[in-house]
C-alpha cells in the first residue's frame, strides 16, 4: 500500500511469485515502476503476501517499509528536498541514536551554517508525506535516544525548512489518513502547527476535521477564514478554550453609560449587526502584568534572588482554562531544579532565540506601522502585552523573552490574504517554533491569544466602523 495522499493498496497473489535460486527469498514482480514515496507491505506467508484488508496500517522500520528515493543524478544535497529524502532514508537504515547523529543529513539539518548552503524550496506531496511517516515512526518501536534525536530533527525541519502552506498540507494529510491521536499530538508539537497558515478556501472544512484531535487547532484554522462569530467564537469548544469571562472582557464598551447599554451593544456584536458600540481591549488581565510576577521574587540570606510561589497573587482573567500568572508559575515548577535555576539546556536555548531573533521581531512590529490596515490594531495588541516588561530591563531576563514572545505570536497570526506580511510572519514563526519548546503552554496561550484578538478586531473594524 503506498502510504500518502494517493493511498491504495495492491494485492500480488501468490502464484505468481519467484523463489531465489538459493531458496532463502521470494520475490513478488509488481505490475508498474513504483514512483517515489513510501509504501507499507503487509501479509502473512502464502495466504495474503502483501495484501491490505483494509485502511489500517502500522509502521515497523525493520521489515515492512519499501522507500523509493527522489530520483536525482548525483549524492549532491543542493536543496531542502534532497535533504529530506536522504534523512528519511537514514531514519529507516540507522537503528540507533548514535548512528543517527553521524548521518550527514543530521549534520546538515541541525547546522545553521550548514542550513544556509543548500537552496530551501517548497515541499511537495512526497516531502510532506515523509514528515508525516517520520510521526509514525516515533510513535513506534524504536530506541530511546533515536527517538529523542527525531524529535530534536522534526522541530529542526519546522524552524528551518517550512514555508507558506506546508503545515497545512501536513494537517490535510492527518486527517486524510485519520491518524491515531499520539501521532497527530506529535505533529502538533515537533512540527509546531498551531502556527499553520495559509489562503486555501477549504479551511473552514479542514477545521470541522480537526476538532476531534485538537479543539485549538481547529479554532485557529477558523479564524484564520474571518468567518461568521457563530462559526469562529460562539460554539461550545471554542468557548471553552476562551472562557467566557475573557470574552466578556474582550468585549468592552467603553462609552456605555450603564450594563444594561453596554450587554445590548455587545449583543448587537455578537449578532454582527453594523454600528454597535463594542471596541475589543486587551489589557494585562488576560495578556500578563510584570509586577504580578515580581512580587513573587524575593531574597535569601546571602541575597540571591527566589520565587517564592506561596505569594502568587490572585490576579487576571482565566484564558485558555488558566490566568497567565497561574500559568507562568506551572512553566517556572517545570523549567527549574530545586536550587531554583532554569535547566541549562532550556537556558540557553532562550538567551540564543532571544539573541537570534529579538531585533529583528521588533523591527517589524514597527514595520507594521506602514499597513494602515494593521496601525491601530497592532498598537492597541503592543499596548495590552506591553505591561510584561518595564524600561531598562535585562534583554536575558524571562520577562523580556515572553515580552518577546507576545509579539512573535502576533505575527504569527496576521491575516493570511497579503503576501506583503509573510517575511514578518516567518520571523515571528522561527522565534516561537523554539518558545514552544522552552515553554509550550505559555506560547500556546499567546498563539491563541494573538489570534482571538486579532480576529475580533477584525471584527470590530468592519462592524463598527
Amino acid at each position: 500500500m503506498r502510504f500518502g495522499f494517493s493511498k491504495n493498496s495492491v494485492h500480488i497473489g501468490y502464484d505468481i511469485s519467484k523463489l531465489s535460486k538459493t531458496g532463502t527469498l521470494r520475490g513478488y514482480p509488481f505490475p508498474t515502476t513504483l514512483t517515489e514515496g513510501i509504501y507499507i507491505v503487509s501479509g502473512e506467508k502464502k495466504e495474503s503476501i502483501f495484501d491490505v484488508e483494509d485502511d489500517s496500517f502500522s509502521f515497523d522500520i525493520t521489515n515492512n517499509i519499501l522507500y523509493v528515493r527522489y530520483p536525482k543524478e548525483d549524492n549532491h544535497i543542493r536543496n531542502s528536498k534532497h535533504l529530506l529524502d536522504l534523512l528519511f532514508n537514514d531514519v529507516l537504515n540507522k537503528s540507533v541514536g548514535e548512528e543517527l547523529q553521524e548521518t550527514l543529513s543530521y549534520r546538515i539539518l541541525t547546522n545553521p551554517s550548514n542550513l544556509k548552503q543548500i537552496e530551501i524550496v517548497q515541499m511537495d506531496d512526497a516531502d510532506i508525506e515523509r514528515l508525516v511517516a517520520l510521526a509514525y515512526i516515533i510513535n513506534g518501536k524504536i530506541e530511546k535516544h533515536k527517538k529523542e534525536l527525531l524529535s530534536s530533527m522534526m522541530r529542526c525541519i519546522s524552524v528551518s525548512l517550512m514555508k507558506r502552506g506546508d503545515r497545512y498540507r501536513i494537517i490535510e494529510l492527518l486527517t486524510e489518513l485519520d491518524s491515531p491521536q499520539e501521532v497527530f499530538d506529535t505533529c502538533l508539537k515537533d512540527y509546531s502547527l498551531l502556527l499553520v497558515y495559509s489562503d486555501n478556501p477549504e479551511r473552514q472544512l479542514l477545521a470541522g476535521k480537526v476538532e476531534k484531535y485538537s479543539p485549538e487547532l481547529s479554532m485557529i484554522l477558523m479564524m484564520s477564514t474571518d468567518g461568521s462569530i457563530r462559526d469562529c467564537l460562539w460554539r461550545e469548544k471554542y468557548i471553552e478554550i476562551i472562557g467566557k469571562d475573557a470574552i466578556k472582557h474582550l468585549l468592552s464598551v467603553p462609552y456605555a453609560e450603564n450594563l444594561e447599554e453596554a450587554s445590548a451593544e455587545i449583543k448587537k456584536f455578537l449578532r454582527e449587526e453594523k454600528d454597535n458600540g463594542v471596541e475589543i481591549n486587551l489589557d494585562d488581565q488576560i495578556a500578563g502584568n510584570i509586577e504580578a510576577i515580581q512580587g513573587m521574587i524575593g531574597y535569601d540570606k546571602w541575597l540571591n534572588p527566589t520565587f517564592d510561589i506561596s505569594k502568587k497573587p490572585d490576579y487576571g482573567i482565566y484564558f485558555g482554562r488558566i490566568k497567565y500568572v497561574d500559568q507562568y508559575v506551572n512553566w517556572y515548577k517545570n523549567t527549574h531544579d530545586k536550587q531554583q535555576e532554569m535547566y541549562p539546556e532550556l537556558r540557553k536555548m532562550m538567551v540564543d532565540v532571544v539573541e537570534q531573533y529579538g531585533d529583528q521581531l521588533l523591527e517589524c512590529i514597527e514595520d507594521l506601522d506602514q499597513f494602515h490596515e494593521l496601525r491601530y490594531m497592532t498598537k492597541k495588541y503592543m499596548r495590552g502585552i506591553g505591561q510584561r516588561t518595564e524600561s531598562g530591563i535585562s534583554k536575558s531576563s524571562y520577562a523580556w523573552f515572553f515580552y518577546l514572545q507576545g509579539i512573535a505570536a502576533y505575527l504569527t497570526r496576521l491575516p493570511v490574504g497579503h503576501a506583503g506580511y509573510d517575511k514578518k510572519r516567518v520571523v515571528g514563526i522561527k522565534f516561537m517554533s523554539i518558545a514552544s519548546v522552552i515553554a509550550p503552554k505559555l506560547s500556546q496561550r499567546d498563539i491563541l491569544m494573538a489570534q482571538v484578538y486579532i480576529y475580533l478586531k477584525r471584527k470590530e473594524e468592519s462592524l463598527c466602523q
